[in-house]
C-alpha cells in the first residue's frame, strides 16, 4: 500500500483521531475525503471539540493542511458545521469563502474571538457588507455561544483569553456550491481509477 492509499484509508477513521497530511501528491490526484461533517478550522495541534475534525497547518490530529487546499480535498456542500476560534493569519472574508464551498445548505459557521484579534474584529466590522451576503450567508453577531462557554481559549502566545471577552460571529449558508467536475470522491479508502 503506497502513502496515498494509507492516507485515504484514514479518512474513514476520523473517530480514532488519526492525522491526514494533505500534500502536493494528494492534491495532484484530485481526490476528495468523504465523511467530514464538522470541522474545527484552525484548531491548532488538537481540536478542543470531541466530535469535530481538526484542520490546521500544525495539526497533530485531524487534517494537516493549509486552508487554501481545504475546498479541494473535502467534498463541497458536505459539512454541517464549522467552528473557528480566535482566527489567526487569515481574514474573515477568506474563511467565509472557504466555508462557502464546504458547508451544506443551512450549514453554519461560528467564528469566535475577541475584538483585540484583528482578523476577528475585521470580520465583525464587515458582517453585513454586500460581499459577505453575496457569498450566500445570513449573518449574526453575538456574545460567546453557550456551547463554547466551558471551553478554554488561548492566544497564539498561549495566553488564556477570558470567556467574557469572547464574541461569536454566526453565518448560515443559504446557497449550494457546485461540485467541481475534475474532483473524484474517495470511497471506503479506495483510490478511484
Amino acid at each position: 500500500m503506497n502513502n496515498v492509499q494509507k492516507i485515504l484509508k484514514l479518512s474513514d477513521e476520523f473517530k480514532n483521531k488519526k492525522l491526514i497530511i494533505i500534500d502536493e501528491n494528494f492534491l495532484n490526484k484530485k481526490l476528495i475525503i468523504n465523511g467530514v461533517s464538522k470541522i474545527d478550522l484552525m484548531g491548532g495541534k488538537k481540536s478542543i471539540f470531541d466530535d469535530f475534525v481538526n484542520v490546521d497547518k500544525i495539526a497533530e490530529e485531524g487534517i494537516k493542511t493549509h486552508l487554501e487546499y481545504l475546498d479541494k480535498v473535502i467534498k463541497n456542500n458536505s459539512c454541517k458545521e464549522i467552528m473557528v476560534n480566535n482566527p489567526y493569519g487569515v481574514d474573515g472574508i477568506t474563511i467565509l469563502e472557504i466555508a462557502k464551498h464546504l458547508l451544506a445548505q443551512n450549514g453554519k459557521i461560528m467564528i469566535s474571538g475577541t475584538l483585540n484579534n484583528k482578523y476577528f474584529n475585521g470580520l465583525m466590522k464587515k458582517s453585513h457588507e454586500k460581499k459577505i451576503l453575496d457569498l450566500g450567508f445570513y449573518t449574526k453577531k453575538a456574545h460567546l455561544d453557550n456551547a463554547l462557554k466551558n471551553k478554554e481559549f488561548r492566544q497564539t502566545s498561549g495566553k488564556i483569553v477570558p470567556n467574557d471577552k469572547m464574541m461569536t460571529f454566526y453565518a448560515i449558508k443559504n446557497k449550494t456550491t457546485p461540485i467541481a467536475k475534475n474532483q473524484k470522491e474517495v470511497k471506503n479508502g479506495k483510490i478511484p481509477e
